[in-house]
């Protein structure tokens, strides 16, 4: 039963987002902070990410996943966890130095 109702939330929340990709759409922004605020709910802490906004071009590292949940609900970005490899180049912020 929990899997069924993570399935049927993921895919509204799925439907929600594929609608928000279309440029049809009048307010794109907040449908996908909507998607993101949900997001920052339901999110467990983790480990830090190297994150892209391919909409910005602009890359950048999060103490965790809510972290970037948390940034794009509140200023409507669209971050998204990639590849580590993609932010060697930009340095970690302090706290997340210590970490491995």
């Amino acid at each position: 039963m929990q899997l069924l109702t993570i399935f049927v939330i993921g895919t509204i929340t799925f439907i929600k987002l594929d609608k928000a990709l279309d440029m049809s759409v009048p307010d794109r922004p907040a449908v996908i902070s909507q998607y993101w605020c949900w997001r920052a709910q339901h999110c467990l802490q983790g480990d830090i990410v190297c994150t892209r906004d391919r909409r910005q071009d602009r890359r950048q590292w999060f103490h965790c996943a809510c972290d970037m949940y948390r940034h794009n609900c509140q200023l409507k970005h669209d971050f998204t966890a990639t590849d580590p490899k993609i932010c060697s180049h930009i340095p970690k912020p302090p706290l997340l130095r210590s970490k491995k």
